[in-house]
């Protein structure tokens, strides 16, 4: 009857030992899961304030005038194009992490074209159909009057 009851309490021990294993591990990933998604918020909220500030700074750098009379492939050889490019450069190679930047406008058809390209290499011309427009800058393009911000990160 002794060793009934012991391996009963052995067997209840196991049981206990295994449930409190899994109830440690199944709380530890709720935490940790919790933690990540948080985290992973505050980067993301991080990032687009950060953004926000570089792309406010970054329009007052640019004389809309100037940027104004750049209408055709042959004006980027115009003082205006290459001061604003050389802005646009400078930009880009100070805030870590931008790799392009460019300005942008919108024709009659609603199609994006770039104006100014910072990308010294191999510039697009002004006239250039941006190819990749997110329906967030298409939607918001004409009435834009402060620095957007995608929902979800955008790469080109």
């Amino acid at each position: 009857m002794r060793l009934r009851k012991k391996i009963r309490q052995t067997h209840l021990n196991r049981k206990l030992i295994l449930s409190y294993a899994i109830i440690s591990v199944l709380t530890g990933l709720a935490f940790f899961s919790f933690l990540y998604f948080f985290i992973k918020t505050q980067m993301r909220n991080e990032l687009d304030a950060r953004m926000t500030d570089i792309l406010n700074l970054a329009v007052l750098q640019i004389d809309g005038d100037a940027h104004a009379t750049l209408q055709t492939p042959e004006d980027m050889t115009s003082e205006a194009y290459l001061s604003l490019q050389d802005i646009i450069h400078k930009i880009s190679h100070t805030a870590a992490g931008i790799e392009y930047t460019y300005t942008m406008r919108m024709n009659d058809q609603g199609e994006i074209y770039y104006v100014v390209d910072g990308y010294a290499e191999d510039p697009s011309l002004i006239g250039d159909k941006y190819p990749d427009a997110s329906k967030t800058l298409v939607d918001q393009f004409t009435t834009m009057d402060h620095a957007v911000i995608e929902d979800d990160y955008y790469t080109d």
